[in-house]
């Protein structure tokens, strides 16, 4: 096969026999890009890819938001973060303790051996008559009582203990 330029194209044709013109036949002309348009192309991707660089330079020099931590909370510098923590809520806890959260607890505590043999034998009714509950969370008892603290769970995140309680069959 070979290739002849006419014009802007360059033509393929193929010959079986130089002897016999009916075996010549023209194949399909394709358009090749002629030097011009190689520049233009070249020019084109050097723009684009000089723009990318100079907007990536201009966000490493200056970003487009900058995180910085609050004033005078820098956990990561700061020996005894977490005191800093908890000091605060104790300062919130502290006036409120005796005059507002133990009065109420005193108020609405139930006895625990009246509230648990209840809640082993149907959880729904007690948790609506002793229990309080966010959203479709389990229930929660505020309850007084004594017992033995047989186990205490410090593995687990809620931090849970086994306790034996007089009068109650189970633990």
């Amino acid at each position: 096969m070979r290739l002849r330029r006419s014009g802007w194209f360059w033509t393929s044709f193929s010959t079986a026999r130089e002897d016999d013109p009916g075996l010549t036949r023209m194949n399909q002309s394709v358009p090749v890009s002629s030097t011009g348009e190689r520049t233009r192309d070249f020019r084109r991707w050097l723009w684009v890819s000089g723009a990318v660089v100079v907007l990536l330079l201009l966000l490493v020099i200056k970003p487009p938001f900058v995180v910085k931590p609050l004033p005078g909370r820098d956990a990561s510098s700061a020996p005894g973060a977490a005191t800093q923590e908890q000091n605060a809520a104790a300062k919130f806890v502290e006036p409120i303790w005796s005059s507002k959260v133990l009065p109420t607890i005193e108020a609405k505590a139930e006895d625990i051996a009246k509230v648990l043999p209840e809640v082993r034998a149907d959880p729904e009714a007690a948790g609506q008559k002793y229990g309080r509950r966010e959203a479709t969370n389990p229930y929660n008892y505020m309850v007084k009582g004594t017992g033995k603290v047989l186990e205490v769970n410090t593995k687990s995140q809620a931090g849970t203990v086994i306790l034996e309680i007089p009068g109650s069959p189970k633990r």
